[in-house]
């Protein structure tokens, strides 16, 4: 597998866009299948269950995912500049331990990048920061983690052609679109019987 074949199997299968994109268009979101079983096995599909807003928890049914980003974009989170595009998100692997994430790296990611290692850089204490790092020329990922409790910072560094991610836009736009159409019918009053 070359690089850019290597870089959209991890974005599509490994992160979770193609399957956003197979939820979306299979009708699986009309056959009562939850989203989140959809997604099990995909770094997408360890997001945060709960949210606090306010003082109350809610539950996170539909998943906030992120758009890919430029280096030159405004707003831009990485840790590889030298790598043309980037995804970061702090919504993923809540609930799991440092060596969960680990153990997570080592069966989904690390297949598609065997030329490349794991490496793991760890405090002093039990609690302390600790790091999960892979990198290569062309790909990048970093996952930043503390408590078991805490969501995780994880950076996705890569390069891609323009058609996958124009493809992943296309997934992201079409995916809020369907998550806010759906959050309005919730919140909406059911229609009056007359």
């Amino acid at each position: 597998m070359d690089q850019e074949d290597t870089v959209r199997k991890f974005l599509l299968d490994t992160y979770g866009y193609g399957k956003i994109y197979e939820f979306l268009h299979s009708g699986k979101k009309k056959k009562g299948l939850s989203l989140r079983n959809f997604l099990d096995g995909t770094i997408i599909g360890t997001f945060r269950s709960k949210a606090i807003e306010g003082i109350d928890s809610i539950t996170v049914t539909w998943p906030g995912i992120s758009k890919v980003k430029a280096t030159s974009d405004k707003g831009a989170e990485y840790k590889r500049k030298d790598l043309s595009h980037h995804i970061f998100s702090i919504i993923y692997f809540e609930n799991k331990k440092m060596y969960d994430v680990g153990n997570f790296l080592i069966e989904k990611v690390m297949s598609l990048f065997p030329e490349t290692r794991l490496e793991l850089n760890t405090g002093k204490t039990k609690n302390s920061f600790w790091t999960y790092s892979i990198n290569n020329p062309y790909f990048g990922l970093c996952v930043e983690g503390s408590s078991k409790q805490h969501c995780k910072l994880l950076y996705t560094d890569f390069n891609a052609s323009q058609e996958l991610v124009e493809h992943l836009g296309e997934i992201v736009k079409e995916y809020y679109q369907v998550m806010n159409a759906v959050r309005s019918r919730r919140s909406s009053p059911p229609p009056s019987k007359k």
